[in-house]
């Protein structure tokens, strides 16, 4: 996934207990998502809505 400030998104994300993996000093601007049940895709899904909501 690519964000313009990967460290706030993760952090974001940390602070509602989803521990994602900040990849930008490898690629510039992305982080890496791993998921696995539905419910947890689902729940991320909504995480992300959310974070993208406060950005605007």
């Amino acid at each position: 996934m690519k964000s313009e400030d990967v460290n706030s998104f993760v952090g974001f994300l940390e602070k509602r207990g989803i521990f994602i993996r900040n990849y930008s000093h490898i690629i510039p601007k992305h982080c890496r998502i791993s998921i696995g049940t539905r419910e947890q895709m689902k729940i991320l899904k909504d995480k992300i809505l959310k974070y993208i909501g406060q950005q605007r």
